[in-house]
């Protein structure tokens, strides 16, 4: 596997495609985040991709996969699911946790790839801030 290079202006940003429990197959721009604990997909795009829990809104019961997490607007609730099949690139995994959370709308992305999809690629990071680029690079991969 080559590296996987990300160039970017102010966040970094990639087109990933997502498929769901269901067959479903949707592509998202995310944004790559490493100090994400989880991925992050908004709640009506796992219901779509075939996560029906991920709308769960019911406060008497509390599914064990319901996560509290705690952000910058407070603590609040999401949904942790496996998602199917995800694609960057020529990175292909299968099963990667995301939290289907639902996040502002006025962000410039549909989801964020955090720690859980870096530890299921078994990737590392190599960002140069002077020339704009995110490096993926793939455990074991030479450069």
């Amino acid at each position: 596997m080559t590296d996987f290079v990300v160039p970017f202006q102010r966040f970094p940003l990639v087109y990933v495609r997502l498929k769901g429990r269901n067959n479903s197959v949707r592509e998202v721009r995310a944004l790559i985040d490493p100090a994400s604990d989880y991925c992050i997909l908004p709640k009506p795009d796992a219901f779509r991709l075939g996560y029906p829990e991920a709308a769960h809104d019911d406060p008497i019961t509390m599914p064990p996969n319901l996560i509290t997490v705690a952000s910058s607007a407070g603590y609040s609730q999401g949904m942790l699911i496996k998602m199917q099949e995800l694609e960057l690139g020529d990175i292909k995994l299968r099963d990667v946790d995301f939290l289907a959370y639902d996040v502002s709308q006025s962000v410039c992305f549909d989801a964020v790839l955090g720690r859980t999809f870096f530890s299921a690629a078994e990737c590392d990071l190599e960002l140069n801030y002077s020339s704009k680029k995110l490096k993926i690079r793939r455990k074991g991969s030479r450069t």
